[in-house]
């Protein structure tokens, strides 16, 4: 019996991913990579191995720092309304873009650098990727990282439990089991412009790199830092904070914060042994789409509300691209792929084996876990979290006074 049921809603990533088919081989391939969400059956029209995807995200993020520093000279220079509008909307899109380079660094290459997937597994090459990708972001050192990452957060006994680093920095932060989805929002606002955040995230990754890594490695953060620094004397200081600090610093905790958010069902209780489904419940997938309007429309209601989308999906590509960067968009594959047995050594290529495993059967379930919009991945992780048995478990019975 198959899992994979066909998807007839409008709403459905199934449904407005397919009706986003082109027939043209690249450009699906392209929007597959951008939303998250493969066609059925489809097969990558480019073959990019991690290496090359390091080297693609790194000439990136080169280019769109020089982009952002220009936009931010453009900004100052501004001398009209109109030319400080556009400046102000292109440089908040490169911002969002240089973060999303920035992120890619740490949760992408040297996340998959710690898991063994460059050069075929060979030790000594994924350790030098894991530690350039984390040097250029100012990133957790590769050694805490795997303690982390594979150590605890992998380990069935410990993920999505208060075990677990990431729900433990989460639950540090206010977000408490059995708080209302209202409630978590308001949290969230006030943590997204909270300096006590932004400075605790940032005297982590400083400490990770200046005082808890080898004295190499501490060596050559510390020249990175300073060249980072000394930029703003040449930048000016209002250059410099719009193209330095607030991409290294506020948006990029901002970025890992969403992330986070977005990402599993946090302080969900243990874990029945054995039991894979639901195991597969603390993931989902967070398809880059926005809910497209109705087909058959008349032809005014069809504009808006095909404008309406096209302001929308902008805004879900955004996040796509600051946040759900590399395979985030469907990380519970990574979670999930050694029970599917599909391998994920190209991670690059991720959403097109996700497809391949609900093609094939669909035997966890994959299609039913597919969150639409990041507002839609918000909500499950919230959801999550105002039903957590952790806080089922806590509330008083009726019987106690």
């Amino acid at each position: 019996m198959t899992c994979n049921r066909p998807q007839t809603h409008n709403r459905s990533a199934s449904s407005i991913r397919a009706r986003l088919r082109t027939g043209i081989s690249p450009v699906d391939d392209i929007v597959t990579r951008l939303t998250g969400k493969a066609l059925p059956n489809q097969q990558p029209y480019f073959d990019i191995r991690p290496e090359l995807g390091l080297a693609i995200d790194a000439v990136l993020l080169v280019a769109t720092f020089a982009i952002t520093v220009t936009l931010a000279q453009v900004l100052v220079a501004a001398h009209s309304l109109l030319a400080l509008i556009v400046a102000t909307a292109a440089l908040f899109v490169a911002q969002l873009v240089l973060v999303g380079r920035l992120r890619v660094m740490q949760v992408g290459h040297a996340h998959y650098a710690v898991h063994g997937c460059y050069a075929g597994g060979d030790a000594r090459t994924n350790l030098v990727v894991a530690h350039v990708a984390t040097i250029i972001a100012i990133a957790q050192n590769p050694f805490a990282y795997r303690g982390d990452h594979i150590d605890l957060h992998h380990r069935r006994s410990v993920f999505g439990t208060l075990a677990d680093p990431d729900a433990a920095l989460l639950h540090e932060l206010g977000f408490r089991p059995g708080m209302t989805r209202g409630q978590l929002y308001l949290v969230l606002a006030r943590t997204l412009v909270s300096p006590s955040f932004h400075a605790m995230f940032l005297a982590a990754r400083l400490q990770s790199n200046l005082v808890d890594a080898p004295v190499w490695r501490r060596l050559v953060v510390a020249t990175w830092l300073a060249a980072l620094l000394s930029s703003a004397w040449l930048l000016g200081l209002i250059v410099w904070g719009l193209a330095v600090f607030l991409p290294f610093v506020v948006l990029y905790a901002n970025s890992a914060l969403l992330q986070f958010l977005t990402e599993h069902k946090w302080m969900a209780g243990d874990l029945p042994r054995g039991d894979n489904q639901a195991y597969a419940d603390r993931s989902h997938a967070r398809i880059a789409l926005a809910p497209m309007p109705l087909s058959h429309q008349a032809l005014v209601p069809a504009c808006i509300a095909w404008s309406v989308w096209t302001v929308r999906q902008i805004g879900e590509l955004l996040f796509r691209l600051s946040v759900t960067v590399g395979d985030l968009t469907v990380h519970d594959f990574h979670h999930l792929h050694g029970l599917c047995k599909e391998p994920v050594s190209n991670w690059i290529q991720i959403a097109f084996v996700r497809q391949s495993a609900i093609d094939k059967g669909d035997k966890l379930k994959l299609a039913e876990r597919e969150t639409v919009g990041a507002f839609a991945s918000l909500n499950w992780v919230f959801e999550g979290l105002k039903h957590s048995p952790v806080a089922i478990a806590a509330r008083p019975s009726v019987t106690e006074s």
